[in-house]
């Protein structure tokens, strides 16, 4: 299913195709959910931005809770020291919005 669609965007698109399964705890373990997998991509795609210096800015909005599974999002971003500068907070009762820039 999935190789006929990718097959079909690399006409006109660059096409990744990713397997996180068996990484860790990130298996297809129940509920499986394409949102979790996206939101796995997301996590692996800025860590692979901040090895290779690429990141400007980085913005997190944190919600109280706390999940037991996925990729956590900086786990694999380097050995390398990376600084940031607080531009921006907002706070509300359900959710705070942070932005950072990058020291380079």
């Amino acid at each position: 299913m999935f190789g006929e669609l990718a097959a079909l965007l690399a006409l006109d698109f660059t096409v990744i195709n990713y397997d996180r399964q068996g990484r860790g705890e990130s298996g297809d373990t129940p509920p499986y959910a394409v949102e979790r997998e996206v939101e796995d991509i997301e996590a692996e795609t800025v860590q692979q931005y901040i090895k290779a210096g690429l990141l400007d800015e980085i913005q997190i909005h944190l919600v109280p809770v706390l999940f037991g599974q996925g990729i956590q999002l900086f786990d694999r971003a380097g050995p390398k020291h990376i600084e940031l500068e607080r531009t921006r907070v907002i706070e509300s009762p359900g959710v705070t919005h942070l932005r950072f820039r990058v020291v380079k």
